[in-house]
């Protein structure tokens, strides 16, 4: 009786563990798209006006998100940001750089960061430059 309950129990957290991680991480499915030259070098230099914002911004997601070929979805490539958007909606871009997806780290390498500035660095992140 213990076995089987034991079993039962852990086949419920697998069965748990498993559908969050579907509703969460959903992959984006298709190549990115391409970047235009003025989108390229808009990423390169483009920081929120924020300065907390911008420092954060500065120390942890400028290494991928302002250099095109990186994995990343560029600053201000509405149109990649946008895909992912449809693909995961808001959550699941959050959820994303909450525990980390395609390349990106946990956390998205802000340890310090609360779910309100990763909120706000994306949406910077998603205006159309």
């Amino acid at each position: 009786m213990l076995r089987t309950s034991t079993i039962a129990v852990l086949g419920l957290l697998l069965t748990a563990c498993s559908n969050e991680a579907v509703v969460e991480q959903v992959a984006v499915s298709a190549e990115p798209l391409q970047a235009s030259a003025a989108q390229i070098e808009y990423a390169e230099f483009a920081e929120p006006s924020d300065i907390y914002l911008a420092e954060i911004y500065n120390r942890s997601c400028t290494s991928c998100h302002s250099v095109d070929g990186a994995g990343a979805p560029l600053t201000g490539h509405s149109e990649e940001w946008n895909r992912r958007l449809t693909l995961r909606g808001e959550r699941g871009l959050l959820a994303s750089t909450l525990k980390g997806s395609e390349g990106m780290p946990a956390m998205g390498m802000c340890a310090d960061c609360s779910e309100d500035d990763f909120q706000s660095l994306i949406n910077f992140m998603m205006a159309e430059q």
